[in-house]
């Protein structure tokens, strides 16, 4: 939840969420083909920006991403090995 309040995020049926409610619920779109963002695990004090799981399809691997509204979630890379998160 957001400092203020006014921004939730989560997962709902493995995809990630962005709430407001002006816009309501609204999908955390994934920046590359073949990758989903699962879940949303944070968000910036000012709600624009969300971390999380991001499932990559190819090699089946689990990363960590950062999700804003101009660049969608964008994978964070590996620390090492097939999965690497922050989480």
């Amino acid at each position: 939840v957001s400092a203020d309040g006014t921004v939730i995020v989560g997962s709902s049926n493995s995809q990630a969420f962005r709430w407001t409610a002006a816009g309501g619920m609204v999908a955390l779109n994934a920046a590359a083909a073949g990758t989903s963002a699962h879940g949303a695990n944070g968000v910036s004090a000012d709600g624009s920006v969300a971390v999380g799981l991001l499932s990559i399809t190819a090699g089946a691997s689990n990363h960590a991403y950062r999700w804003t509204a101009a660049s969608g979630a964008v994978d964070l890379g590996t620390l090492g090995g097939t999965n690497s998160s922050a989480f």
